[in-house]
């Protein structure tokens, strides 16, 4: 108590200055440890506003009682008797009492709020206290009803709506790709709007209790931006919230706090809420980069990948620092095998600006430079890891870094986390495909069966159920059905260039595996026939040397014919601008493979030397490179009949590449023929048959019927 009297005549002894400025410079503290508790322990979005008023109404508190004491102390108004009723009430000792008490009735409101928010008592208690939603509950967003008379911004709200929302670990956002197969099921269109009575259906359709709508209104030269959460069955509105903005650069912010608002009635947090970089930091400052963003994002969904890709890069234009425009151009150029360096030109741009953004974007940007870029799957495991303690469902991180941990022969892990996607029922059409291809390498036909069922079931409308159905057919090697299937699947995605040079590929390699050589050619050509019609490459290499290199390789198989292999390679050297190819498309190493198998190796090294001169070191260091590399020097050693030698390098390439479990087997079984190991090369050869692949079409074209018929001689020479 006497310290508090001390306290109180030091400050009645100072000057105004001196108190007004103690007083700036203890209400910055204040606000700081707000700011700080709030990070820490997730104090209530008003709490902080709240704070700043009190300060602001401190002030003039502050003000009156300084001036007050102050005349008092000069005796200017001692015969006064209004400053006689001032010095006697308003005090040092009284301003301190307010203070008290204000800081008291902020500390037990907050204390009465949050209570009461996590046992679900009174208005502020969240849905997940009442039990209206259940931890991870899977809700859908509409697209906002749009009245302002711009199509495109509504577009952009919504699309900033859904990267706030998408970035909570407490509720489940269906992803556009996820909506896709409900609305086949409901017989619309791939792209008819998400309006509220839309997603109300179908979320009543697949089981999810919430659908998140919203409206965008004019207000003079600003908007008013609105949202509740519906539940479906009653449509009861659980939560609504409303913020304006005054100028269209100010719908960022509007959307952050107005998403905060709704993301905290529902439960999640308060911690993790304001732990997040706001919205106008982490996605773009131009609204018309981010309308071609939501736009390339429908595209994208919808499989009008070339519009999705042209979208991007208008978006880009609009705003060059725009992190997650370049991820998402890199993603697609690199998974539609489009523009390889302009995607790593993405990728590292993206990466650049990863300071600049939210935990989950950042982690994505940093998985995807880390993969593609600089092709170290540890790292890129680590971001995708970091990101899931976060955010456990999400899809994008499951899907890919299961994709990493099969590319590093973790199979069982990677199909852990491809079930687990899709029994969150948060998985898009690609986790289920990869989930079928891990089982089959497990040896898990009948789940991988079951999996299709599922995949179906989900994705009724989609292709790649057909083209697993195909792909199962082949790994039971029942070519017969396989091509049947086969040719139902290219006649379903005629018009898609990327779905139809896919299924060309695919049957060709099966027609081939039947012994049906000329079919099979002339498939392979109609890739190219398909390409030029819609001038969307998927096949890099010339057409020139492609039909060169199809017709040495069925002459060097098939026919076992060296003279016209070397006439048709010698043929395409001479005709192909080598020089206007980029290096990493001239194909060194698939040629240089060929002329060694035509009795040509110090050919075949000159192009290997060529190879590793001017082809770019990071490109060499992929394991598909370093796969064929290896691959390509086993073959030139089994030319020159060091045959240990060759299988050192197979085995190396097996190595560089583990997620391709039938690459080079045959290579190896070959070598130990000619070195006249029997039963080493029984064994092999038994292995490449009891392999399980789901892909197999291709090597099987090239190598299952000679495996056949080498492993029954051999048998037959051993008495079997």
């Amino acid at each position: 108590m006497a310290s508090i009297r001390k306290l109180l005549a030091d400050i009645h002894s100072r000057s105004i200055w001196q108190v007004l400025g103690s007083y700036g410079v203890g209400a910055w503290l204040v606000l700081q440890l707000a700011d700080t508790l709030s990070s820490l322990i997730g104090l209530p979005l008003w709490f902080g506003s709240t704070v700043v008023v009190l300060l602001a109404l401190g002030f003039p508190l502050i003000l009156a009682t300084v001036l007050v004491q102050s005349a008092t102390t000069q005796g200017a108004a001692r015969t006064v008797e209004a400053a006689s009723w001032l010095r006697r009430n308003v005090t040092w000792r009284n301003a301190s009492l307010l203070a008290g008490v204000a800081i008291g009735s902020l500390s037990a409101g907050t204390a009465g709020y949050m209570g009461m928010r996590v046992s679900g008592l009174g208005p502020v208690g969240t849905l997940l206290a009442k039990g209206v939603l259940q931890e991870q509950e899977r809700v859908i967003l509409s697209q906002l009803d749009n009245r302002t008379g711009d199509p495109g911004l509504g577009e952009a709200v919504t699309a900033l709506l859904r990267i706030d929302l998408a970035q909570s670990p407490t509720v489940l956002l269906l992803e556009p790709a996820q909506m896709a197969p409900i609305l086949a099921r409901m017989e619309l269109p791939a792209g008819t709007a998400l309006t509220f009575d839309v997603a109300r259906e179908a979320a009543e359709r697949e089981g999810v209790k919430a659908v998140v709508a919203g409206e965008l209104l004019p207000l003079g030269e600003g908007f008013v931006l609105s949202a509740r959460v519906v539940a479906v069955g009653s449509g009861d509105v659980l939560v609504a919230a409303r913020r304006t903005a005054s100028r269209i650069t100010d719908v960022p912010d509007a959307v952050d706090r107005l998403s905060a608002e709704l993301r905290e009635r529902i439960g999640e947090s308060l911690r993790t809420i304001q732990g997040d970089r706001p919205l106008e930091q982490v996605t773009t400052g131009s609204i018309d980069a981010l309308r071609r963003y939501a736009q390339a994002e429908l595209a994208s969904d919808e499989g009008d990948v070339a519009r999705a890709i042209s979208l991007l890069e208008a978006a880009l234009a609009d705003d060059s620092t725009f992190a997650m425009a370049h991820r998402k151009l890199g993603v697609l150029l690199t998974n539609y095998n489009q523009q390889p360096e302009r995607a790593r030109q993405a990728f590292t741009a993206a990466f650049g600006r990863r300071t600049d953004l939210t935990d989950r974007e950042r982690y994505l940007a940093e998985a995807a430079y880390h993969t593609y870029v600089e092709h170290d799957l540890a790292t890129a495991n680590d971001a995708y890891e970091s990101l899931l303690e976060r955010y456990p469902t999400d899809p994008v991180a499951l899907n890919n870094l299961a994709v990493n941990y099969q590319g590093l022969g973790r199979l069982e892990d990677a199909l852990a986390l491809s079930l687990r996607s899709i029994e969150l029922r948060v998985a898009p059409a690609v986790t289920y495909a990869n989930a079928i291809e891990l089982q089959v390498q497990l040896g898990s036909s009948d789940s991988a069966e079951a999996t299709l069922r599922r995949f179906a079931d989900a994705f009724p409308e989609n292709s790649d159920v057909l083209r697993h159905r195909v792909a199962l057919a082949g790994a039971g090697l029942d070519y017969r059905r396989a091509q049947k299937l086969a040719l139902e699947l290219r006649d379903a995605v005629r018009g898609d260039p990327i779905r139809e040079t896919r299924a060309l590929l695919l049957l060709a390699n099966i027609t081939v595996a039947r012994g049906q050589l000329q079919q099979g050619v002339a498939l392979l050509t109609q890739v190219y026939d398909v390409q030029e019609r819609f001038g969307f490459v998927v096949v890099p290499q010339p057409r020139a040397m492609w039909e060169a290199e199809v017709a040495a390789t069925a002459a060097l198989v098939f026919s076992d014919d060296r003279e016209a292999a070397v006439e048709a390679l010698e043929r395409v050297e001479a005709t192909v601008a080598w020089d206007s190819l980029p290096a990493e498309h001239r194909g060194y190493l698939s040629r240089a493979s060929l002329y060694a198998q035509a009795g040509m190796p110090e050919t075949a090294r000159r192009l290997v030397g060529e190879y590793r001169a001017t082809v770019a070191d990071d490109v060499q260091d992929r394991g598909a490179s370093r796969m064929e590399l290896h691959g390509t020097l086993g073959t030139i050693a089994l030319a020159e009949g060091r045959f240990a030698d060759a299988i050192e390098e197979f085995r190396a390439g097996r190595e560089a590449l583990p997620e391709c479990v039938l690459c080079q087997l045959y290579d190896i079984a070959a070598a130990y023929d000619r070195a006249e190991k029997a039963d080493s090369a029984v064994a092999a050869y038994e292995r490449y048959l009891a392999t399980p692949a789901l892909f197999r079409g291709s090597p099987d074209n090239l190598n299952l019927w000679r495996v056949l018929l080498r492993l029954g001689e051999l048998l037959e020479a051993q008495g079997e």
